[in-house]
């Protein structure tokens, strides 16, 4: 009970104050599920894109934190691409709102809100953080040869991200 009402209060906020570039609606009217869409950050790679991502809010949210898959196949040495479904692994985003979000870590807060998680993953696609990669090899990538890495990313960015 308690989660439902603290969704549905970041719902109501989300809806009537969205942050810039980011979007979120239940999926099917399921309180527990949403579907979040990020626009690519002005000036990257991912400029024009609508990444789609689903949230899962767990029976103990906020005291546990959601869950964030990637609908939307991107190029990105912070994200794993796992077949059909691709994970944002949580812990990632922890430089970005200076707490580890992962549900076995003792350091998920219940203050961090659904909003600051998506500001965080946001941020990640403006600055991708390779010393913390999933992907070893992309991080490589955007380490030594920036450029082919943007020229990647922009490719996937266009195939996956963008309709015509």
């Amino acid at each position: 009970m308690a989660a439902a009402v603290r969704i549905q209060k970041e719902l109501a906020q989300m809806l009537t104050n969205p942050p810039p570039l980011i979007s979120v609606e239940p999926v099917y009217g399921d309180l527990f599920q949403w579907e979040a869409t990020i626009e690519g950050p002005p000036n990257s790679p991912y400029e024009g894109g609508n990444f789609h991502l689903r949230i899962k809010f767990p029976e103990g949210y906020p005291f546990s934190p959601p869950l964030v898959f990637s609908r939307t196949p991107i190029y990105h040495p912070n994200v794993e691409n796992s077949g059909d479904v691709r994970v944002l692994h949580m812990e990632d985003l922890e430089l970005s709102i200076g707490i580890s979000l992962t549900q076995k870590d003792k350091d998920w807060t219940p203050c961090v809100t659904v909003e600051e998680v998506l500001l965080a993953i946001q941020a990640l696609l403006a600055a991708p953080n390779p010393h913390h990669a999933i992907d070893s090899t992309i991080a490589q990538q955007y380490m030594d040869d920036r450029a082919a890495f943007e020229e990647t990313a922009r490719f996937w960015t266009r195939k996956y991200a963008m309709r015509e």
